[in-house]
């Protein structure tokens, strides 16, 4: 009998992404939460085992790693795309606010965006480990001790995230390319997200996801925002820099990869746990945000 779903290693760290990260030699460098380092193409990281598969057995049988394939395909593109972006070019002592460079988007380059970033929230380990908790907790009403049920019971509620979270985003929200032109940034199995473990989920959603060691995106919507300006960029301090880093080791769980600058290890990432800021806030965080939310400029040209 054929089988219903795929065996195969699934990527939350997909190879159009992740290989931004090898260095001169073709290499990543992941580094683990006892200290551990290895050195290898950066394909051979950041997967894991039947993530996007149910298994309960017979025709219940599927996987969903299908769903993700258009935002690994366009992947490349958008990041090449971001990439050539201008930034302001400024005194380094004006705010947050000053350094912003407001840009427009087409629709269409918003849709593979928001797939692009609502593909790697699903994805990432942390969210998996959010949904697990929740799972846990209705272990009294639904017991069992069998690990792939478990796991079946996480990807079924992995499974209708992508679309709920790239609709939000299409529709929604703004973007800010975030540059960093000295210092290198680091990816991790979590990054910091408020993103919920359903798809009806109302608040504030926000995230800030390395795409590179030179760059990374910030999305967020609010209840309230100035909703002229869609997209901007900023290059980034040194020192901002070093605490969007710190943030991918706090929410991150026992693996975060760099490509030349290793990263100063933090006692958030030695717990070998997903944690999170306090709620999900602190002034340096919410400044950031804030000054995307009220950015005003209008952009000068419809970004192609």
């Amino acid at each position: 009998m054929n089988r219903t779903y795929e065996s195969k290693r699934h990527h939350w760290w997909p190879r159009a992404v992740s290989g931004y990260w090898a260095d001169a030699c073709g290499m990543v460098t992941q580094l683990l939460a006892d200290g551990k380092e290895v050195a290898g193409a950066p394909w051979t990281f950041g997967h894991d085992k039947h993530s996007h598969n149910i298994r309960f057995g017979g025709p219940w049988n599927s996987s969903f790693e299908s769903m993700y394939g258009n935002a690994d395909s366009s992947a490349a593109a958008v990041i090449d795309w971001l990439s050539t972006l201008e930034a302001k070019r400024t005194n380094f002592s004006s705010g947050f606010s000053e350094r912003l460079l407001a840009h427009a988007m087409m629709r269409e380059r918003r849709m593979l965006l928001a797939e692009l970033l609502a593909s790697l929230i699903v994805r990432s380990p942390l969210m998996r480990h959010r949904i697990a908790r929740c799972v846990e907790a209705r272990r009294d009403a639904f017991p069992s001790s069998n690990s792939i049920v478990n796991t079946s019971l996480v990807a079924v509620n992995m499974r209708p995230l992508l679309a709920a979270f790239m609709s939000r985003m299409l529709v929604t929200g703004k973007f800010a390319v975030l540059l960093s032109e000295d210092r290198e940034l680091i990816f991790g199995d979590g990054f910091f997200s408020t993103f919920p473990t359903n798809g009806h989920g109302t608040g504030i959603h926000r995230c800030i996801i390395p795409m590179t060691p030179s760059m990374a995106v910030l999305y967020t919507s609010p209840l309230q925002y100035v909703s002229k300006c869609e997209l901007a960029t900023i290059v980034l301090r040194n020192n901002e820099v070093e605490f969007l880093n710190l943030l991918v080791q706090v929410y991150s769980g026992d693996r975060i990869f760099y490509r030349s600058d290793r990263p100063v290890i933090h006692d958030a990432f030695l717990a070998r746990q997903h944690m999170q800021i306090t709620g999900h806030s602190n002034p340096e965080l919410d400044c950031m945000f804030a000054a995307v939310e009220e950015f005003a400029d209008r952009p000068l040209a419809i970004s192609a």
